[in-house]
């Protein structure tokens, strides 16, 4: 018996006296003791069963590319690890510990997009559309679980190497809730999967989910982009013939060392838990050991997550002469276009 089954049996009691909280809590909500609010314009929650990172953020960017010329869309998250509570508008010039690193990242990579924060969703969505005029959508960032909203769509998503269907309730497992809980989605996508995957693992994982008759299931993968400078973002390197001193500070990295590993590329990676606050003394030493790296060709790369994190320690780095480079990522379907078409069709459909 292996470690990782020896903790889980100990943690058992633990999850059984969970389940019974959020058991209470999902009754209370299916028999309308606990009330769910609509609005008057659709709302698009996604989210997902397990703690961590399934992609969400990139699969909101995503969707702001997709519907932003059709319709004025808007972006509202908990806003997790800010120092503020509340409700509170998102601007570039915001100082990343008053609404968090995602929105913020949401807000400068696209502007012309509403970007709040608040935990109370059915208080902030409310104060959301009043603040900005013409907001035709609202997209909720790792909502499922937030019930007192009843989205229009309800997107989850699941990693392709860490699937809910193979995960187990906490604190046993990552799962927030039971499997049985993804029977409310509308669509469930499975993120992170290789490049190239075959029809047959297709219909495999389709069975091991196996969506009910309401709801679609999608695949997606990861595309990674030419990473630029940070101090000139014109500025756009190769990663091949580097070697690379990888930085990140996010849920999981593995995406991205697999992507280095595929291309062959050498690389040291320091590794920070997800959303943490960058000290001058952890920089010092990164930079210490970036600096201790005997290849003549090398770069410091790191997330435009991670990015928003860094910008305060930016003057640092410009001062001992390393340029910080950005790896970017986008969303891919392997279905093609079928996903956001159903999207955009579900849309016309809305009505009040």
């Amino acid at each position: 018996m292996t470690d990782t089954w020896i903790l889980r049996i100990i943690l058992f009691p633990f999850t059984l006296i969970y389940r019974a909280i959020i058991g209470i809590r999902s009754f209370l909500y299916d028999v309308n003791l606990l009330k769910s609010i609509s609005f008057d314009v659709p709302v698009i929650s996604v989210g997902n069963l397990n703690t961590g990172g399934s992609g969400k953020t990139p699969m909101i960017e995503y969707l702001i590319r997709q519907l932003s010329p059709f319709i004025k869309v808007s972006v509202l998250s908990r806003g997790y690890k800010r120092k503020t509570k509340g409700y509170k508008n998102v601007t570039e010039d915001t100082d990343y510990t008053q609404v968090g690193d995602e929105p913020l990242l949401l807000k400068k990579k696209y502007p012309n997009t509403a970007v709040a924060v608040g935990e109370e969703r059915a208080l902030a969505i409310p104060q959301l559309l009043q603040n900005y005029d013409g907001i035709q959508l609202v997209m909720l960032d790792d909502a499922f679980q937030h019930r007192g909203v009843r989205p229009y769509l309800n997107i989850v998503l699941t990693e392709y190497n860490n699937r809910f269907t193979k995960d187990f309730l906490l604190p046993m497992g990552r799962l927030r809730e039971p499997r049985s809980a993804v029977e409310r989605a509308d669509i469930i996508i499975v993120t992170k999967c290789p490049n190239t995957l075959a029809d047959t693992e297709k219909q495999a994982i389709q069975q091991e989910i196996n969506p009910k008759s309401h709801q679609k299931l999608y695949f997606s993968s990861l595309k990674y982009h030419t990473a630029y400078n940070a101090f000139d973002t014109e500025q756009r390197i190769l990663l091949e013939h580097q070697s690379v001193f990888l930085m990140t500070g996010i849920a999981n990295p593995e995406p991205i060392v697999q992507f280095l590993k595929s291309k062959e590329i050498h690389y040291f990676h320091r590794k920070f838990r997800d959303h943490y606050a960058f000290t001058k003394h952890d920089i010092a030493t990164v930079i210490d050991s970036y600096e201790k790296m005997d290849e003549a060709k090398k770069i410091f790369l790191t997330t435009e997550k991670d990015l928003i994190r860094l910008v305060p320690h930016l003057p640092y780095f410009r001062s001992k002469g390393i340029d910080v480079f950005i790896l970017p990522i986008e969303v891919v379907f392997l279905d093609g276009d079928q996903f956001i078409e159903d999207i955009k069709e579900k849309l016309l459909k809305f009505t009040v």
